[in-house]
Protein backbone atom coordinates (compact mmCIF):
# COMPACT_ATOMS: atom_id res chain seq x y z
CA UNK A 1 0.00 0.00 0.00
CA UNK A 2 2.81 2.44 0.72
CA UNK A 3 3.93 2.47 -2.90
CA UNK A 4 0.46 3.64 -3.94
CA UNK A 5 0.61 6.37 -1.32
CA UNK A 6 4.00 7.43 -2.68
CA UNK A 7 2.57 7.63 -6.20
CA UNK A 8 -0.34 9.71 -4.95
CA UNK A 9 1.97 12.04 -3.04
CA UNK A 10 4.18 12.52 -6.10
CA UNK A 11 7.18 10.87 -4.48
CA UNK A 12 9.67 9.22 -6.86
CA UNK A 13 9.71 5.48 -6.21
CA UNK A 14 12.44 2.84 -6.15
CA UNK A 15 11.19 -0.72 -5.78
CA UNK A 16 12.21 -4.31 -6.39
CA UNK A 17 11.31 -6.81 -9.07
CA UNK A 18 9.53 -8.93 -6.46
CA UNK A 19 6.76 -6.34 -6.20
CA UNK A 20 3.57 -7.55 -7.84
CA UNK A 21 3.28 -4.21 -9.61
CA UNK A 22 6.86 -4.19 -10.93
CA UNK A 23 5.84 -4.83 -14.55
CA UNK A 24 3.24 -2.07 -14.43
CA UNK A 25 5.75 0.28 -12.82
CA UNK A 26 8.15 -0.36 -15.67
CA UNK A 27 5.45 0.03 -18.32
CA UNK A 28 4.35 3.40 -16.95
CA UNK A 29 7.80 4.60 -15.91
CA UNK A 30 6.38 4.87 -12.40
CA UNK A 31 9.38 3.49 -10.52
CA UNK A 32 12.95 2.41 -10.92
CA UNK A 33 12.73 -1.37 -10.54
CA UNK A 34 15.80 -3.09 -9.07
CA UNK A 35 16.84 -6.63 -8.20
CA UNK A 36 16.91 -5.61 -4.51
CA UNK A 37 20.69 -5.69 -4.28
CA UNK A 38 22.16 -2.90 -2.20
CA UNK A 39 24.15 -1.72 -5.22
CA UNK A 40 21.11 -1.40 -7.50
CA UNK A 41 19.01 0.19 -4.78
CA UNK A 42 21.65 2.80 -4.02
CA UNK A 43 22.24 3.52 -7.72
CA UNK A 44 18.52 4.01 -8.26
CA UNK A 45 18.20 6.42 -5.36
CA UNK A 46 21.25 8.35 -6.53
CA UNK A 47 19.82 8.57 -10.06
CA UNK A 48 16.78 10.32 -8.63
CA UNK A 49 18.85 12.63 -6.44
CA UNK A 50 21.22 13.57 -9.28
CA UNK A 51 18.66 14.10 -12.03
CA UNK A 52 15.49 16.10 -11.43
CA UNK A 53 14.08 15.06 -14.82
CA UNK A 54 14.27 11.41 -13.71
CA UNK A 55 12.44 12.32 -10.50
CA UNK A 56 9.83 14.27 -12.46
CA UNK A 57 9.30 11.44 -14.96
CA UNK A 58 8.82 8.97 -12.10
CA UNK A 59 6.27 11.27 -10.43
CA UNK A 60 4.29 11.58 -13.67
CA UNK A 61 4.52 7.84 -14.33
CA UNK A 62 3.25 7.03 -10.85
CA UNK A 63 0.29 9.35 -11.19
CA UNK A 64 -0.52 7.94 -14.64
CA UNK A 65 -0.39 4.36 -13.31
CA UNK A 66 -2.72 5.28 -10.47
CA UNK A 67 -5.17 7.02 -12.77
CA UNK A 68 -5.24 4.41 -15.52
CA UNK A 69 -4.98 1.11 -13.66
CA UNK A 70 -5.10 1.49 -9.91
CA UNK A 71 -7.98 3.79 -9.12
CA UNK A 72 -10.60 2.35 -6.79
CA UNK A 73 -13.20 1.73 -9.51
CA UNK A 74 -10.77 -0.21 -11.71
CA UNK A 75 -9.46 -2.28 -8.80
CA UNK A 76 -13.00 -3.03 -7.60
CA UNK A 77 -13.99 -4.25 -11.09
CA UNK A 78 -10.89 -6.46 -11.27
CA UNK A 79 -11.63 -7.97 -7.86
CA UNK A 80 -15.25 -8.53 -8.78
CA UNK A 81 -14.14 -10.38 -11.90
CA UNK A 82 -11.74 -12.57 -9.91
CA UNK A 83 -14.43 -13.39 -7.35
CA UNK A 84 -17.00 -14.18 -10.06
CA UNK A 85 -14.56 -16.45 -11.88
CA UNK A 86 -13.76 -18.23 -8.62
CA UNK A 87 -17.45 -18.78 -7.93
CA UNK A 88 -17.94 -20.11 -11.44
CA UNK A 89 -15.14 -22.67 -10.94
CA UNK A 90 -16.56 -23.72 -7.56
CA UNK A 91 -20.05 -24.16 -9.03
CA UNK A 92 -18.72 -26.18 -11.96
CA UNK A 93 -16.82 -28.57 -9.69
CA UNK A 94 -19.74 -29.19 -7.32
Amino acid sequence: MSILEAFQAGTPVVTTDSLGLADRCTKFGAAIVTDASPHQLSEAVMAIVRDQSTASDLRLGGLALLKEQLDIDTVAKELESVYNNSLKVIRETN
